[in-house]
């Protein structure tokens, strides 16, 4: 940007902006870096996670102004966009956790944590689908399991033996091993 760009007004840049003058867009990138910089570093520790943070949010910046939204209040916008992209990211962090703490469980190690976001959400699904055809009671055994809950513990909850709900984890496990290594049940 020249020096003339830079004494032009911020009233000026948004009626710009409402214009869709990338020009515009830019001058408030720039003027809104530091803020949104600090934004995400008070939320995030690591700096290459904060510059990670950074990136997506010039990226949800230029997708709307590609739309052709109109923003009327762009320090208030980008904000609330940086802050959208850190709880992005620990939503992210928790579903890998979640994902890499049931690939353990199971027994498969690190195979699952391979997975990308999107299709975590399957395997949990597919899981429960395979843990459903084992039979009755299996699936309240597993969320339990998952939940960290011993043997005993869920059998309290669920009115069983301990010694039946040990039988039924070690058998979710291994189907579930099974399934996720071969992509089928066994009998």
């Amino acid at each position: 940007m020249d020096t003339h760009q830079n004494h032009l007004t911020e009233a000026y840049w948004l009626v710009e902006l409402q214009q869709h003058n990338l020009d515009a867009l830019e001058w408030f990138i720039e003027k809104y870096k530091p803020l949104l910089l600090k934004t995400i570093r008070q939320k995030v520790d690591n700096p290459w996670d904060v510059e990670d943070i950074y990136q997506d949010t010039m990226v949800g910046i230029l997708e709307r102004f590609q739309r052709g939204s109109v923003v009327t209040a762009p320090k208030a916008w980008m904000v609330r966009l940086a802050n959208n992209k850190c709880v992005d990211y620990y939503r992210k962090k928790s579903r890998d956790t979640e994902l890499e703490s049931f690939a353990a469980w199971v027994g498969l190690g690190d195979r699952l944590s391979t997975i990308d976001s999107q299709h975590q959400g399957s395997v949990v699904s597919e899981a429960l689908e395979v843990v459903s055809e084992i039979g009755s009671g299996y699936r309240e055994v597993l969320a339990f399991g998952l939940q960290g809950y011993t043997a005993p513990e869920i059998g309290v909850r669920l009115g069983i033996p301990g010694n039946t709900v040990k039988s039924r984890l070690n058998r979710i496990r291994k189907q579930l091993r099974v399934y996720f290594q071969s992509g089928s049940v066994e009998g």
